[in-house]
């Protein structure tokens, strides 16, 4: 007996659906559920009624998903969020024949593609950059004149199956050098410990018995450091440098810091700084998820 046909898989993409009236009166809901390449999946919920006036919370959940070859999706949660599913919570979310999706009771409709975080990348990128990324590829650059002929050019070779990204992620990826250790400074000693200049012998005990007596050669004095010469800057608790949020986020000003990598720019503002213009710690953004991190650093100007 041949074996039963199985079905293709949901399209990739983002599902949408709306519940009314969840947990009171008002409270309504949009659910989505996102399917990406790899076995990916997110599973958001955002209310519309703040917790004060009844609503629930909103959150979100990192996932896995499978195709059972028929009409339904096996989701797991993987990372949780603080409220919502928890961990290891196993979710089966029927597919009709019509493509949508059942969540919550809620029918979710394809709504739009995967996000292209390829493309994203290279339209954060500089003329220069994007030039350079694309000779790196194989790419013939000297007909562009401008920057609009080299997206055209980048973009037609993705379509052709050129790995436009190949260099860009190794490049990424190679290991950054270590730093060299700078030898800390000895530390000042207080007046009270320094030692006094040596006093001269008294002239009558030098003095030669031809009653000479010799000029005494000054004494050498440490120059004090020139008032003019800028003091170093004292290093980071980390060992890394940081800059200000404007020189990170003007490209005529970061384009001329050396070393800078232009996607990661935030991680070179102060512990302090970065707590000031994002709300959270560096711990905790690097926790977001890719999509979000970027559409954040987009609203601050670092994207």
């Amino acid at each position: 007996m041949a074996e039963e046909e199985q079905e293709p898989p949901p399209r990739l993409g983002t599902y949408i659906g709306k519940a009314l009236d969840v947990s009171c009166p008002g409270d309504h809901v949009d659910y989505h559920v996102i399917l990406d390449e790899g076995g990916k999946c997110l599973l958001q919920c955002h209310p519309s009624l703040g917790q004060a006036k009844g609503g629930q919370p909103p959150w979100r959940a990192e996932c896995t998903w499978e195709w059972d070859g028929c009409d339904e999706l096996e989701v797991t949660v993987t990372i949780p969020d603080a409220t919502g599913p928890r961990k290891d919570r196993e979710f089966k979310i029927p597919v009709g024949e019509d493509g949508s999706m059942t969540f919550m009771k809620t029918q979710c409709v394809w709504d739009k593609p995967p996000v292209d975080e390829a493309a994203e990348t290279l339209a954060a990128l500089s003329a220069k950059e994007l030039q350079a990324i694309a000779a790196a590829a194989g790419l013939d650059t000297a007909g562009c004149a401008s920057r609009e002929d080299l997206d055209l050019l980048v973009e037609r070779a993705r379509k052709n199956g050129v790995d436009v990204m190949k260099p860009f992620t190794k490049a990424k990826s190679a290991p950054e050098p270590a730093p060299a250790k700078s030898t800390p400074a000895e530390p000042s000693k207080p007046a009270s410990e320094v030692a006094a200049p040596a006093k001269q012998a008294p002239v009558a005990e030098a003095a030669p018995k031809g009653g000479y007596t010799p000029t005494p050669a000054p004494v050498a004095e440490t120059p004090a450091a020139s008032a003019s010469q800028p003091a170093a800057a004292p290093p980071a608790d980390d060992g890394g440098v940081y800059y200000t949020l404007e020189q990170l986020t003007e490209p005529h000003l970061y384009q001329k810091l050396d070393g800078i990598k232009s996607m990661e720019r935030e991680t070179y503002l102060a512990d302090d700084v970065f707590q000031s213009v994002f709300g959270v710690g560096k711990a905790e953004f690097a926790k977001y998820p890719k999509w979000k991190k970027d559409n954040i650093k987009k609203q601050k100007g670092l994207f």
